[in-house]
């Protein structure tokens, strides 16, 4: 197997660092991270990049100044340079060519686009990319989890050879492994506190097999390690998951409880949130709207215990909140609460119910 292509990655937004790192390594890049100039210089004669992602906005010296420098080492001059920036204007590019670039994406980056340029610069074909999925709820008690173990299971019904990975990531503890009927499986504990990186051979002692090709990486059962389960860690267990599945399913809990909303965007996969039809949960979805959704994101709303007595209408609740439920999961609380004690996804164990119907015409929209 031929050794994989390495990327450096020259930029100063956080964020962005992240979002391609994780993106590239999906694909079985390695990746180096510049923040600087100074550093894209250093990285390249240390990192030896097979091609260099290259921000032109960056303090003391930007892009430009740091591509004609690299251009001037002898280690430099042939590699592939893509210039990365907000500036849409033709003069930028032009100027980006001019001092040595090989090509220029506009922000905010198109992954699939910026993929494809990457690999046409490299000249290799890319297996296509995953989905990365996560399921969160408007506040707690909204039934995220049961809803992430039977659409994660109503897929793999429909894409038996897809890879699907479960990750319980609710804090301060997770359920995905009672409702799946796991007894004490490995947990993150395991991996908590100190968690900078994780590769495929520790991931793969941590999971455990539910179905072929359906694994799980069972949640917290101590509370005092909730404070080391932040955006970060899940980021990094993440980052290894993608690279071994098809589909990586996160159940990250009340939205709310995170600092900052735990959302992908639209081009690593879906997001999405549960609302139940009572004013408590509408309140916090008001809340989130108005926090959360940024324009990079697509959250998908599921509409669950429809039919509750006493429940707001669910035309009511569209209205109010200004939103269309892209699944509706009826309320059968005789059906659920055999599920969850027997520990058997309702999908399994009543897959003919209406609630089994309603998740699999999500899981098909998935698909």
């Amino acid at each position: 197997m031929a050794d994989p292509k390495r990327i450096l990655i020259v930029d100063d937004d956080p964020q962005l660092q992240k979002l391609l790192e994780l993106a590239l390594k999906r694909q079985g890049y390695e990746v180096a991270i510049a923040s600087t100039g100074e550093e894209a210089i250093t990285g390249v004669l240390a990192f030896r990049p097979h091609l260099i992602l290259m921000d032109v906005m960056m303090p003391d010296m930007d892009g430009y100044e740091a591509t004609k420098r690299i251009r001037r080492m002898r280690e430099g001059r042939d590699i592939p340079i893509i210039f990365l920036s907000a500036l849409n204007q033709v003069d930028a590019k032009v100027k980006g060519l001019r001092v040595g670039g090989n090509d220029y994406v506009t922000k905010p980056v198109n992954l699939p686009e910026l993929l494809a340029r990457i690999e046409a610069h490299l000249g290799i074909v890319l297996p296509p990319m995953g989905q990365l999925i996560t399921v969160f709820g408007a506040k707690p008690g909204v039934g995220t989890t049961g809803f992430l173990v039977n659409v994660a299971l109503a897929l793999h019904d429909l894409s038996p050879h897809a890879n699907i990975i479960i990750v319980d990531w609710r804090r301060p503890m997770g359920d995905v492994a009672t409702f799946l009927g796991l007894l004490e499986p490995p947990s993150i504990d395991m991996l908590l506190p100190g968690l900078t990186s994780i590769d495929e051979e520790t991931m793969e002692q941590m999971l455990v097999e539910y179905l072929p090709n359906v694994r799980v990486l069972a949640g917290s059962v101590d509370p005092s390690k909730a404070q080391h389960m932040t955006m970060d860690t899940m980021s990094t267990v993440l980052e290894t998951a993608l690279t071994m599945a098809d589909y990586v399913f996160v159940d990250v809990g009340s939205a709310l409880e995170w600092e900052e909303p735990p959302l992908i965007s639209k081009d690593m996969g879906a997001n999405y949130c549960l609302v139940t039809p009572e004013i408590t949960s509408v309140k916090r979805i008001l809340h989130f709207i108005g926090w959360g959704p940024q324009e990079e994101h697509e959250v998908f709303y599921i509409l669950n215990k429809e039919g509750i007595p006493g429940g707001i209408a669910t035309r009511q609740l569209e209205a109010n909140l200004h939103l269309t439920f892209v699944g509706r999961l009826p309320y059968d609380s005789e059906v659920m609460t055999r599920s969850m004690n027997m520990g058997t996804p309702a999908v399994r164990m009543a897959p003919k119910s209406k609630y089994a119907r309603a998740i699999q015409e999500i899981a098909r929209g998935i698909a």
